[in-house]
């Protein structure tokens, strides 16, 4: 069914839909502790770039000098810088300062031979005063310091294993890690944690990468000879070349399998969606191929129209109940009268007769049984239903009564098969819950640089496993060919009175007729439509002169059924505050490789940085 109403429908529930998932989306990424969204939430600042420059002097010492721009995002009174301890370098000359705002002070909170940790206040020291991010946005912090130990001489071979970017707690738009050697020194081997673009220029090697994420780190080890009139220059008898591959060859296959399972996972899902698809999805090819149908296709009563055709063998809704009224109104069991508090409807007969299906005859009874003086009253009932739990109950068993025994009639003809669907969207489940397992598993310790694409990968599965949920139900389910053919003739049906240049020229013959096809659209949720035309082409008085059901012409039998959906919430919102009175009366980690050469992430440097 696609009128134009049922399009907007679906269009607003896709959009819905969407809303819901990204708001699930962003809790649950946010409560299972992914670094982008924790950044996003409490960080005071970013950083559009930083260059981390690595001097190597001829005595084997290393001048560093940190250039981080900071781009405010909450009122904040200063920097922070902490280089953490490592196991051969020891640092000296420590200085920051910064550019942009004046640096107040700067304070030592940790300072010793082989790491620190400072505070740059831009505020007097100690001071609740914050400074406002939209007036001073742009903060140039540098820190520079002199570090022996870096170079490590082996038996063998020689490294410099460093990182020139640590675990900082927000994203890096730009880092450019540069080291530059002197002419003594030949690099003969480069091992990245990660692989990021590099470019050397004689004995300068820059790293350079955009949009890291935060909570990763950047280091590289290079290996060369050793040099032993370095002063500066720590040994480590266990530094061996057969000792580093292993740890390199670990990291690489690490990297492999922490993304690829994911990736392949990905393909299988949607490799078993579309075998779903093909197999118990697509439709059968039938001989039928109407286009529009002016006469009513079968004589089924319309509440089961409604559920088999608009909803796809689902439930009847409100329009298949205000169709059900309408059918009993035109066959005089009931009649839409005006009383004092609005509208209500009077029952004429109180048994169904044979002319009733079974749904409607229940439907009769549930109507009957809340009528006072033969008077069922919406006005009345909201306010009995506030009252009495008993009576809520009752209200809302034998409705659900009702919309059983329609579903019942529905399951009975099994013109539909729901196995393709229910399928589909119990792997789409699976899939969501896979989903939330990718960052937390994937993207830690020596994985973390992962993060952007394990984000990625997950909101893929995230919101395609969402998609799947949300999509109608014929799309894995389908049509038996008998259904097929009776769907797309009453699809058809729908279409003839949707459109008001068929039914102007191909107009009922009789008021019957119209009373019918306004039963019936009712039922496949083109009432509006078919009343329209109504309106255009026969006039109220002639319409009440010649038809003994005149309320047809009026609007307000069509919201019938929403308003006894009113009459369910008022009842349910009734028991469950019963239910609340009677309850009161009664009471992510890291990891890393051993090794004498250092373990991944374990090279010297690095460190975090932020803002307070």
């Amino acid at each position: 069914m696609h009128t134009s109403a049922s399009k907007k429908w679906g269009l607003a529930k896709w959009i819905i839909g969407l809303v819901v998932l990204i708001v699930l989306f962003i809790i649950v990424q946010t409560i299972g502790g992914n670094p982008y969204f924790k950044w996003f939430f409490n960080s005071l600042y970013s950083i559009p770039s930083a260059t981390i420059h690595h001097q190597m002097l001829p005595d084997g010492s290393f001048e560093v000098h940190e250039i981080i721009d900071y781009q405010m995002r909450k009122p904040f009174r200063g920097l922070y810088r902490e280089i953490p301890p490592s196991r051969y370098v020891e640092i000296d000359n420590i200085q920051l300062w910064t550019e942009g705002i004046e640096t107040q002070s700067v304070e030592f909170l940790r300072k010793q031979s082989n790491g620190f940790e400072a505070r740059v206040w831009l505020v007097p020291v100690g001071s609740y005063e914050r400074l406002d991010p939209k007036q001073s946005p742009l903060i140039r912090l540098h820190v520079t310091y002199r570090a022996r130990g870096i170079f490590e001489n082996g038996p063998q071979i020689a490294q410099i294993f460093r990182q020139y970017w640590g675990q900082w707690d927000a994203p890096v738009g730009k880092i450019s890690g540069i080291f530059d050697f002197p002419e003594s020194v030949h690099i003969n081997t480069i091992y990245q944690h990660p692989s990021v673009k590099m470019v050397q220029s004689g004995n300068r090697y820059t790293f350079m990468t955009s949009h890291f994420p935060p909570e990763s780190f950047a280091e590289v080890r290079f290996l060369t000879d050793p040099a032993s009139d370095l002063p500066y220059a720590a040994d480590n008898p266990t530094l061996t070349i057969e000792e580093l591959k292993p740890i390199e060859n670990v990291y690489t296959k690490t990297v492999r399998s922490a993304w690829l399972p994911w990736l392949v996972l990905l393909i299988i899902f949607g490799f078993l969606f579309f075998l779903i698809f093909w197999f118990m999805g697509k439709e059968h090819v039938i001989t039928y191929q109407g286009i529009y149908e002016r006469e009513i296709p079968s004589d089924d009563p319309p509440d089961f129209i409604n559920a088999m055709v608009k909803n796809l063998a689902g439930k009847v809704d409100k329009d298949g109940i205000a169709s059900a009224m309408m059918n009993l109104y035109h066959k005089d069991y009931i009649d839409f009268k005006e009383i004092q508090n609005g509208q209500g409807i009077q029952i004429k007969k109180n048994e169904p007769g044979s002319d009733l299906s079974h749904s409607e005859g229940l439907l009769l009874k549930f109507l009957a049984r809340f009528a006072t003086d033969n008077v069922f009253d919406f006005q009345d009932m909201q306010k009995r239903l506030s009252k009495s739990t008993t009576e809520a109950g009752n209200f809302n068993q034998l409705l659900s009564g009702y919309e059983n025994a329609v579903h019942d009639a529905i399951a009975q003809r099994r013109y539909f098969s729901t196995s393709g669907n229910v399928l589909a969207k119990f792997i789409a489940v699976i899939m969501m819950l896979f989903s939330l397992a990718v960052v937390g598993i994937s993207a830690q310790g020596i994985t973390s640089f992962l993060l952007p694409r394990m984000t990625i990968l997950s909101a893929i599965m995230w919101f395609f496993g969402g998609a799947i949920l949300m999509i109608r139900k014929d799309f894995f389910g389908r049509w038996t060919k008998e259904g097929r053919e009776y769907y797309q003739k009453w699809v058809n049906f729908s279409r003839f009175l949707s459109d008001f240049s068929l039914l102007s020229e191909y107009p009922p013959e009789s008021i019957i007729v119209w009373e019918k096809y306004l039963v019936y659209g009712t039922a496949l949720g083109v009432a509006e439509k078919v009343i329209s035309t109504l309106q255009k082409f026969i006039p109220r008085e002639i319409w009440e002169a010649q038809s003994q059901h005149g309320q047809f012409y009026n609007p307000s039998p069509f919201l019938f059924g929403n308003q006894l959906y009113l009459l369910r919430n008022t009842a349910s919102a009734t028991i469950v505050q019963a239910q609340a009175r009677s309850k009161g009366s009664s009471g992510w980690g890291g990891g890393g490789f051993s090794g004498g050469g250092g373990s991944i992430g374990g090279g010297s440097g690095g460190g975090r940085g932020g803002a307070f």
